[in-house]
């Protein structure tokens, strides 16, 4: 019996009443169910993170280590960071981004 049918099968129960006999524990049962199992992507961040977090950069701000790991994921992403395309619109991206950090600051 297959973990769906098996729990298919204890869901319907009913006890003498008629009434279900683990009506809680359908929930319970649906949300173990569709945890994620494997903890790749957040383990591949953090590794990422680690090989960041040199002598030298453990004083960046958050703002400053954001910063970095965009870099870094858009150079993955295409290549190197001199194939990244250079269009308008990352332009406009780039003068609206610096006026937000220029008005916070």
């Amino acid at each position: 019996m297959d973990i769906c049918a098996y729990w298919k099968h204890v869901l319907t129960l009913v006890d003498t009443f008629g009434e279900k006999m683990y009506e809680h524990l359908t929930f319970v049962a649906k949300a173990a169910l569709t945890l994620s199992y494997g903890m790749a992507a957040p383990e591949r961040g953090f590794l990422v993170n680690n090989a960041f977090v040199t002598k030298d950069r453990r004083a960046l701000s958050e703002r400053s280590f954001v910063a970095l790991r965009v870099v870094e994921e858009v150079s993955r992403f295409f290549g190197s960071c001199t194939n990244v395309p250079v269009t308008m619109d990352n332009g406009l991206l780039v003068r609206w981004s610096n006026c937000v950090i220029l008005s916070t600051a």
